[in-house]
């Protein structure tokens, strides 16, 4: 049987995650705004967070620290009861022009401090259906307004796949793995129906878990771990990612220096032993 890989779409083409895209995408979203790496690397924000979700990726204490250090920063740069007064009538992009922040900006602005818009200004500007009013391509339940265009029972979409076809799902809603297709709306996860199919059952208490995700999922790249050792292998907080490192180094007031830290290696390295070396040493004094 043939398989074979479907990659997501991204804007109407499809995206082809190269070795080099993968490394640069997990030393930089755990110090970059979304917005600022999905432009970088030219995909949308929504594929930037499916690939984070993919990776296990999660943004540093830092960055998060500095996105309520910038609010603070808008805050303070523009004339906060002007703009209290125009956003109940005005639009998100007049205001950004009239006081040189994003559309985004302003809602966040008006989320924190309560604002909303008038009902009135609401009625006359915003393209919104009126209620009680009725339309004319609105037909009865059940009603065939177009038989000869419509789907017939049977029909199959353009995308629908066929048993044995692998491609990219979320694993229990959280992180995105391989599964294949073993029967009309049926799927298994990849590398344990690989394992089932050369080594038999998996033991109760034991997951299969990939050597180097980096590779291609083969039977010699799997090996059966048990969740204790599986729980430690994902640990950020023992691996100590470079990320990580690099955003301990820089500190809480100068995150904006975690990409130039992630350009010397040798730095993240040492400091990485030297926090090895602190945890060996409070283990032993405890």
């Amino acid at each position: 049987m043939k398989y074979t890989l479907i990659m997501k779409r991204n804007r109407g083409r499809i995206i082809r995650w190269t070795a080099k895209m993968n490394r640069d995408f997990k030393r930089l979203y755990p110090v970059t705004h979304t917005d600022e790496l999905a432009e970088r690397l030219g995909i949308s924000i929504y594929s930037a967070k499916s690939r984070a979700t993919y990776f296990g990726l999660h943004k540093c204490a830092e960055l998060k620290y500095y996105r309520a250090h910038e609010k603070r920063i808008v805050e303070n740069r523009i004339d906060l009861e002007k703009f209290k007064k125009l956003f109940p009538t005005t639009h998100n992009r007049v205001l950004a022009e009239k006081f040189g922040i994003s559309k985004s900006a302003c809602q966040r602005l008006a989320r924190s401090h309560g604002l909303k818009r008038d009902p009135e200004w609401i009625k006359n500007n915003c393209h919104r259906f009126k209620p009680g009013r009725t339309y004319g391509h609105q037909w009865r339940k059940g009603e065939s307004v177009s038989p000869a265009t419509e789907f017939k029972k049977g029909h199959k979409p353009e995308n629908t796949l066929y048993n044995g076809a692998i491609r990219e799902r979320f694993i229990h809603g959280k992180s995105m793995g391989l599964f294949i297709r073993i029967a009309k709306g049926r799927w298994v996860q990849y590398s344990r129906w690989l394992w089932k199919q050369h080594k038999g059952r998996i033991p109760r208490g034991f997951v299969v878990a990939i050597k180097d995700p980096a590779k291609k999922i083969t039977i010699r790249n799997l090996k059966l771990i048990s969740m204790k050792d599986n729980m430690l292998r994902n640990s950020g907080g023992i691996n100590l990612p470079d990320s990580q490192v690099a955003a301990y180094i820089a500190g809480k007031n100068n995150i904006h220096l975690v990409p130039e830290i992630l350009k010397h290696p040798e730095l993240i390295e040492l400091k990485r032993n030297s926090l090895k070396l602190k945890r060996l040493i409070d283990d032993k004094s405890n």
